[in-house]
């Protein structure tokens, strides 16, 4: 069972809309569709020197309170952060806590 304590960072999901603009361009938005509380850990970080910049990502787990409502097509809004989702995992397989592997590129 996860202490209450631990979950101290306000996490928004969000779900990716696909739609058109008025030049007909194909245009990707997120909305807020459920917010609650997580914690955050930092799981890795790396550095690359991709076309001529150097490039960064840092891989986070974060651990909510289960809800089935979460895909791996939403991203997280972590403060001003944006985690995109790589997996889902239901430790235990009991609907009581869900960890949610992130990238945040940097």
């Amino acid at each position: 069972m996860m202490q209450a304590g631990k979950l101290n960072h306000k996490i928004e999901v969000q779900a990716l809309s696909m739609g058109v603009n008025t030049t007909g361009e194909p245009t990707r938005t997120y909305t807020t569709y459920l917010t609650l509380w997580g914690q955050v850990t930092q799981v890795t970080g790396r550095e690359a020197f991709l076309d001529d910049q150097v490039k960064g990502s840092t891989s986070h787990r974060v651990r909510v309170r289960y809800s089935s409502a979460i895909s791996v097509t939403d991203r997280l809004k972590v403060s001003s952060r944006y985690l995109y989702i790589n997996a889902l995992m239901n430790p235990n397989d009991d609907n009581e806590m869900l960890d949610i592997f992130c990238t945040e590129a940097v």
